[in-house]
C-alpha cells in the first residue's frame, strides 16, 4: 500500500474515533421514571388499600431508615418507587426490627398491615 493510501486510512480511522466519541459524548443521560401511580421518583409509598387509591397515597417516605407506623391495619398497597438498589422492608416490630418482605425499586405489595409497625428504607 503506498504512503497516501496509508495517511488516507490512518485518518479516515481517528475520524471514525472522533465522530463515535462526539457521538457518545451527546448521548441522553437515562431519565428516571418520575412519577407513578401518584408515587413520587424515590419515594416509598403506602396506599390506604390494597389499590392504587385513585394514584392518591396516604404515607410517603423518602430518606433512608426506619418509620414507625400508627393505626396501620388491614390489606394495604405499598410501592417502592426507588431507584437502584435502594430497598423497602416491612417489619413487625418498631424502629425497623424484625423486618421480612422486602421489595426491590418498582415492585409493590398487598399486604396485611395488622402485624406490621415500621418499614425500613435501605440499600441492598
Amino acid at each position: 500500500m503506498s504512503i497516501p493510501g496509508k495517511v488516507a486510512r490512518a485518518i479516515g480511522a481517528a475520524g471514525a474515533t472522533v465522530v463515535l466519541s462526539l457521538t457518545l459524548a451527546v448521548a441522553p443521560a437515562q431519565a428516571g421514571y418520575g412519577t407513578l401511580m401518584g408515587c413520587p421518583e424515590g419515594y416509598v409509598c403506602l396506599y390506604p388499600s390494597a389499590s392504587w387509591n385513585k394514584n392518591h397515597p396516604s404515607m410517603m417516605w423518602y430518606y433512608y431508615g426506619a418509620y414507625n407506623l400508627s393505626n396501620q391495619w388491614g390489606m394495604k398497597r405499598i410501592f417502592n418507587n426507588q431507584t437502584g438498589t435502594a430497598f423497602v422492608r416491612t417489619c413487625l416490630q418498631y424502629n425497623g426490627i424484625q423486618c421480612d418482605n422486602i421489595l426491590a425499586p418498582l415492585l409493590y405489595a398487598d399486604l396485611n398491615f395488622d402485624p406490621i409497625n415500621s418499614v425500613l428504607l435501605s440499600t441492598y
